[in-house]
C-alpha cells in the first residue's frame, strides 16, 4: 500500500511562520507597554504641575480681589505680627495686612498671610472687622488654598510682588500696586 503525499495535509505551523509570529507579538506587547508608561509618566507630570494648573488661577482671582479692593497694605514677617500689627517690614515677609474702605466712611481691617497646620501649610484669610485694625485673637475665615508650600509678600520700587510656590518647588508670581 503506497500513501500518496498529495493527499495528506500537514497540521502546525513552519518554524519561520512562528517566528514571524513571535516577533509581530513582541513588538505589539512592547508598543503597549510604551504607552502605558508614556500615560504614567505623563499623569505623574500633571500631578506634579496641579499647583499651576488648578490652584494658581483660583488664587490668582481671590488675591487680585482682595489686593485690588484694598486702600493699603502692610506687609508683616508672620501672622501673628499683622494681627497685633507690630513690626511691618519691606522686604520678603509671609504675611500682609489689608485696609478696606467702607461705604459707610469706616475702615475694615483684615491678615492675609501662610501659617503652619499641623505637618503642611495653608494659606488663610483673617477678617478682623472695624475696630481698630488690631485684633490677635480673629480666626482665619477662609482657607484659600492647603497646596502653597511659601508666600513671600515683598514690596519692590513701589509694587507689591506676591510669590507663591506650590509643593513640587513650581512658583508663581503676582504684582499689583502698593499703597501704604
Amino acid at each position: 500500500m503506497k500513501i500518496c503525499r498529495k493527499n495528506i495535509r500537514r497540521a502546525g505551523f513552519t518554524l519561520v511562520e512562528l517566528a514571524v509570529a513571535m516577533v509581530v507579538g513582541l513588538a505589539i506587547a512592547a508598543l503597549c507597554l510604551t504607552m502605558v508608561t508614556q500615560y504614567t509618566t505623563f499623569q505623574q507630570m500633571m500631578m506634579r504641575q496641579n499647583f499651576l494648573i488648578e490652584e494658581a488661577p483660583v488664587l490668582n482671582n481671590l488675591l487680585s480681589r482682595m489686593i485690588g479692593r484694598a486702600e493699603a497694605v502692610r506687609i508683616y514677617p508672620n501672622v501673628a505680627a499683622a494681627l497685633a500689627q507690630k513690626g511691618a517690614v519691606q522686604d520678603t515677609a509671609s504675611a500682609i495686612a489689608l485696609v478696606y474702605n467702607n461705604p459707610d466712611g469706616t475702615r475694615a481691617f483684615a491678615v492675609l498671610g501662610l501659617e503652619t497646620v499641623g505637618t503642611s501649610k495653608a494659606l488663610k484669610f483673617y477678617p478682623m472687622g472695624t475696630a481698630g485694625g488690631v485684633n490677635s485673637t480673629a480666626s482665619a475665615t477662609w482657607t484659600l488654598s492647603r497646596s502653597v508650600s511659601s508666600v513671600d509678600f515683598r514690596i519692590e520700587q513701589g509694587i507689591l510682588r506676591i510669590t507663591l510656590s506650590g509643593p513640587n518647588g513650581e512658583s508663581i508670581t503676582y504684582s499689583g500696586t502698593q499703597q501704604l
